[in-house]
């Protein structure tokens, strides 16, 4: 064996990727837990071998404790002495976490330091595994499945603050005693709420109260004055009233159904419910309690038509600019991730960032344009056609700036002059959020960035292969509005075709548009 396939071998023993977390070895587990892991793995395969069936079918209640304990321990230096029945899958679990620290905490600026960091998990179960995971004393998993990247993630170098919220007292017991086995009662404060108003079936109340809001009302210390980086929430996924609740097994290999708490199990309506009911929260904190602020809000949902329900809903009051999306894991084990924020972005964040379809104009500094003498540069010429195309768009008031980057390429930015108001339907929002605006006259123009609801950076440079130039539409749209004026306006077949016009039909449609004009600039 070479040193250097001994010296991988090493690494992958030594740091372990995201691969090895979601596909683990259960070999080398039992070797480093036989009296744990082990014995239970060997009691699967040993029903497995009795009964027949698949492995996963066979699974075990004993098996699933273990796997976690044996996988949190190996990977990130975590004790876990007490596990209810609801067992949490530590790969999506992890996902999320990693999701959190290096898009969504990438993604926009925060006045506090990198280094140091506040989080809320809403429902923290008896595990508090999302603030264990956030603070645990090591992580063993790459950035990268590169065998030859040695870099840890940078969770490992964030120091995190949590505050964890339960409404069950055993589950609020059983985490604390969690959190105490891994010496991060400093670190992590697990509380005990009330139950919102929609679980005490007061939803008729003049003052609402959400999950969120129950948890700073019934903390101790003042999270209110918090600076939160993080408001991540997993739901409870069902509904009390649905058919699905009293199913004694699950879909697919038809194996009994974990033994759930009410409040672990179901929420009035449903996940659907439970994240509106947190995102009127965030609406009332937002613009009526100064002191606290949130950068995002995160949620892994367990349905498909959950995520669509509410993907929809948020880009209809903040737009695509502000709600990023995932999703992790197959088949009938796929878990939904949704964020949102209620800062205001730049106008050219990456979350509302979209390439349209580039093309080609075919065009000689030699042939001349209606305004232009032989010794323009080509890209000059075609950034010159392309203001004037969207002066004329009188659908819509629009500031216009010009760039040149280099002799070979120019840069024409397109925005909205004075941002359009958008008004929204009462009828499309739900009565915990639409009370909530109505109440207190809540506008979200400020949401969106100063400059206006969408942006357009198109880019024109030389294409020696045609004799003519390019053309790259990047588009930034921050609203349902601006997606569509994004359409209208960089629509393919009717942009190209009048900015890719010989210089002969230019001219010709030109002439008379500009002695139209000068009526018009003499009177």
């Amino acid at each position: 064996m070479s040193s250097s396939t001994s010296s991988k071998r090493k690494r992958r023993l030594t740091h372990l990727t995201f691969s090895d977390l979601t596909h683990p070895n259960f070999e080398e587990l039992s070797r480093q837990f036989p009296h744990s892991f082990g014995v239970a793995w060997q009691g699967v395969r040993e029903r497995q071998r009795q009964d027949g069936g698949s492995f996963a079918s066979n699974v075990t209640d004993e098996f699933s404790r273990a796997t976690t304990r044996a996988l949190l321990h190996s990977f990130f230096g975590l004790s876990l002495p007490h596990i209810p029945s609801l067992c949490p899958p530590v790969p999506n679990r992890y996902f999320l976490v990693q999701w959190i620290q290096q898009t969504l905490l990438s993604t926009l600026p925060s006045s506090e330091s990198a280094d140091r960091r506040c989080g809320i998990d809403i429902g923290t179960g008896a595990t508090c595994i999302y603030p264990l995971l956030f603070c645990a004393p090591h992580n063993q998993i790459l950035e990268s499945d590169n065998d030859d990247n040695d870099t840890t993630t940078s969770s490992s170098k964030t120091q995190w603050t949590w505050f964890a919220s339960e409404i069950d007292p055993t589950s609020v017991a059983m985490a604390q005693k969690n959190v105490v086995a891994n010496h991060l009662e400093s670190k992590i404060k697990v509380i005990q709420v009330q139950p919102t108003t929609a679980q005490q079936q007061q939803q008729q109340q003049e003052q609402h109260a959400g999950p969120l809001l129950q948890l700073l009302q019934a903390a101790t210390q003042p999270v209110s004055n918090q600076k939160v980086d993080v408001v991540l929430t997993n739901p409870p996924f069902h509904d009390p009233s649905a058919a699905q609740v009293t199913q004694p097994t699950r879909q697919g290999d038809h194996r009994p159904k974990t033994n759930l708490t009410c409040t672990e199990a179901s929420y009035p309506g449903g996940e659907v419910a439970f994240v509106t009911d947190m995102l009127a929260d965030a609406f009332l904190l937002r613009y009526n309690h100064e002191a606290f602020q949130s950068t995002w809000y995160a949620c892994m949902l367990g349905k498909k038509t959950s995520f669509q329900q509410l993907h929809h809903l948020l880009d209809y009051l903040l737009g695509p600019g502000s709600i990023p999306s995932t999703q992790f894991g197959p088949g009938n084990l796929t878990r939904w991730f949704l964020a949102w924020t209620l800062q205001r972005p730049t106008i050219r964040s990456p979350l509302a960032k979209s390439t349209r379809p580039s093309f080609a104009v075919t065009l000689s500094p030699q042939d001349g344009d209606y305004n232009s003498d032989n010794n323009s540069s080509v890209p000059a010429i075609v950034a010159q056609r392309i203001a004037t195309y969207f002066r004329e768009q009188r659908n819509y008031s629009l500031a216009i700036a010009t760039t040149q980057q280099s002799p070979h390429g120019v840069v024409v930015s397109v925005r909205e002059e004075t941002p359009t108001p958008v008004e929204w339907d009462d009828k499309k929002l739900p009565p915990a959020v639409w009370q909530v605006l109505q109440k207190d006259r809540i506008r979200f123009l400020d949401t969106r960035p100063a400059e206006g609801h969408f942006l357009l950076d198109i880019s024109v440079d030389d294409n020696n292969s045609t004799g003519g130039g390019r053309v790259q539409v990047t588009a930034y749209s921050h609203s349902t509005w601006g997606c569509k004026a994004v359409e209208t306006l960089t629509n393919t077949n009717k942009f190209k075709a009048e900015i890719g016009r010989t210089s002969r039909k230019w001219r010709r449609i030109q002439q008379p548009r500009q002695q139209q004009q000068q009526p018009m600039d003499e009177s």
